[in-house]
């Protein structure tokens, strides 16, 4: 993750390392779930990702991210073409387009890298700085299991999000010089 870091934030083209860092910063969500989102469902302090993955013919279930101070800061510089967050004014970016672009950016740099692979590595990465699996698994938007948390549980996990979204930026910029 730090190498793929360093790569996107030495990037030129703005627009291009600002939608990688988000994807990056925000725990890696499922990219086709990223590229949807719409700046109404922006908030101060949370973000809210359509996960539509699940029972067919059942509403996609709302998933809540946390924005920490670094999300704030690139989504503020972020052009707002379209009532999507990535895109422009003609059309909405589709996940080939992100993923095309962390290929692009990568230029080889790291071996079978894919942009996919940057979700299991950002689960890696939380698991070795001690953030539970659970709360890994609720920033990752992972299969809610169980009646208790199916039914019962609607607690979001806001600040542990958090608290493990601070712990990957803080990973990332201070073994960033090294």
């Amino acid at each position: 993750m730090l190498r793929y870091w360093r790569i996107i934030d030495q990037y030129p083209e703005p627009h291009i390392k600002a939608s990688l860092k988000l994807h990056l910063l925000l725990g890696a969500p499922r990219i086709a779930q990223l590229v949807r989102l719409q700046w109404k469902d922006v908030h101060h302090s949370y973000l809210v990702l359509q996960d539509g993955k699940g029972k067919p013919g059942k509403p996609p279930r709302p998933h809540y991210l946390p924005l920490i101070e670094p999300v704030k800061v690139i989504l503020a510089e972020m052009p707002r073409l379209s009532e999507r967050v990535f895109g422009s004014s003609k059309a909405p970016m589709t996940a080939t387009t992100l993923s095309d672009w962390a290929k692009k950016a990568v230029d080889g740099q790291i071996q079978n890298f894919t942009l996919k692979r940057t979700r299991s590595g950002v689960e890696t990465l939380l698991a070795s700085l001690k953030v539970s699996q659970e709360v890994r698994g609720y920033l990752q938007s992972h299969g809610i299991g169980g009646v208790q948390n199916k039914h019962y549980n609607a607690y979001e996990f806001l600040d542990e999000k958090a608290e493990a979204l601070n712990k990957l930026h803080h990973y990332l910029q201070s073994t960033d010089s090294l």
